[in-house]
């Protein structure tokens, strides 16, 4: 029997995972070279509820822009050994002159051993993983002009 294992809890702290994770990929790519007044706030309409979307407003002058969203983040008990995953994440860079890139990422995962209580966490880490980083280097290339 296949069951669905994530909570809407889970969700929320994957998409932040997925946020902070990215920004500290990008920001670790280079140095700063000058700096940039920018700042984010939430938008103080926003509701925050499961598949809501939640609105920012924007300061400042950056060169760039980089959003992103999880679309898919399943967890499934195959069996009682066996663990699947599969996400689906999108990221949007905004340029301050030019066009925004779009591209969607996945990435899915399937892990056999002894049940464990960290083994879920584990896996769902891993997949998140499989998606930044490619994904940070691709804004990096980007970003550098390559």
């Amino acid at each position: 029997m296949v069951k669905d294992l994530i909570t809407d809890t889970m969700k929320k702290n994957l998409i932040i995972t997925f946020i902070t994770t990215l920004l500290l990929c990008l920001i670790s790519c280079g140095e700063v070279l000058e700096d940039v007044s920018f700042g984010v706030t939430p938008d103080s309409g926003n509701v925050y509820e499961a598949g809501k979307e939640v609105y920012f407003n924007f300061s400042g002058n950056p060169d760039y822009i980089v959003t992103g969203t999880v679309e898919q983040a399943w967890l499934r008990e195959v069996s009682a050994t066996e663990l699947a995953t599969s996400m689906r994440a999108t990221y949007r860079l905004a340029p301050r002159n030019g066009r925004v890139v779009k591209e969607t990422l996945n990435s899915s995962q399937n892990r056999s051993g002894i049940p464990s209580g960290g083994a879920a966490e584990e896996i769902m880490l891993n997949s998140m993983r499989e998606l930044v980083q490619p994904m940070a280097r691709k804004i990096k290339a980007i970003v550098d002009g390559k």
